[in-house]
């Protein structure tokens, strides 16, 4: 499991145990991997939930059979790949981070309007023309925002081996329906009551725009963050608030 750790570790620091005895570390929880193969019975195979270059990632649960004392807690737990590419710097240079998100955050620069490079990153997020080409622009990063959109309103992972092979991906099972306005039967119930219909439909019409097959026809990312804005916006000016749910009462 990937700590977030406050700022860089000094030199000595090399093993579990010095990090959770280590003074600078009393506000981070560090886990050993004896925790962690407990937190997964065993890293069981039915709790993978996600794999990309960084290796594979599974459901777990921190309780107090696995520390302790320790209040239940669900958690994503990644399992490094020893033989990958991707996560052994970050390991090291211990700096906290909300994600490995961006693939495009290296390039392109200058006049280049792409980047090639060999395919990485979570299944289910990387966009139809990465994955075809290896060409990674700034809109492939839009892609991936729009398949988390979608997860939020839908209340399903971006991949869900467990259901029917053509609904493996919520990309290619949500899009027909999007795509015919028919967003408010397939939204999350857990949602009921907590946002308007009219604001569901402009999430979905901007998840829609953002998982476009062409390029192109997606929004810059600044300007999905503005049309997101703006409807949190109108939501609190309404005076119906977010009463209103899917049912349109």
């Amino acid at each position: 499991m990937k700590s977030s750790i406050s700022g860089s570790i000094p030199p000595g620091l090399t093993n579990v145990k010095d990090l959770q005895l280590s003074p600078i570390n009393n506000n981070v929880d560090i886990f050993t991997y004896q925790e962690m193969w407990l937190a997964t019975k065993h890293f069981r195979p039915d709790l993978i939930i996600g794999e990309g270059g960084f290796g594979i990632v599974y459901k777990g649960v921190i309780d107090d059979s696995v520390r302790q004392g320790y209040k239940t807690i669900e958690v994503a737990i990644k399992e490094l790949n020893p033989e990958g590419f991707q996560g052994d710097r970050e390991w090291l240079d211990y700096n906290p981070k909300l994600s490995d998100f961006g693939l495009a955050k290296e390039g392109p620069v200058g006049d280049q309007t792409h980047v090639s490079t060999r395919i990485m990153g979570t299944y289910g997020y990387a966009a139809p023309e990465y994955i075809m080409t290896g060409h990674l622009t700034a809109r492939s990063d839009v892609y991936g925002f729009g398949v988390v959109l979608l997860e939020l309103l839908i209340g399903r992972g971006a991949m869900e081996k467990n259901k029917p092979s053509q609904d493996h991906s919520l990309v290619e099972w949500a899009r027909p329906i999007l795509n015919n306005k028919n967003l408010p039967r397939i939204l999350d119930p857990r949602m009921e009551g907590q946002y308007s219909i009219e604001a569901a439909m402009e999430v979905g019409k901007l998840a829609h725009l953002c998982l476009s097959p062409n390029p192109k026809s997606r929004p810059l990312i600044n300007e999905a963050v503005e049309t997101l804005k703006a409807l949190e916006v109108n939501e609190e000016a309404s005076p119906e608030g977010v009463s209103r749910s899917s049912s349109g009462q």
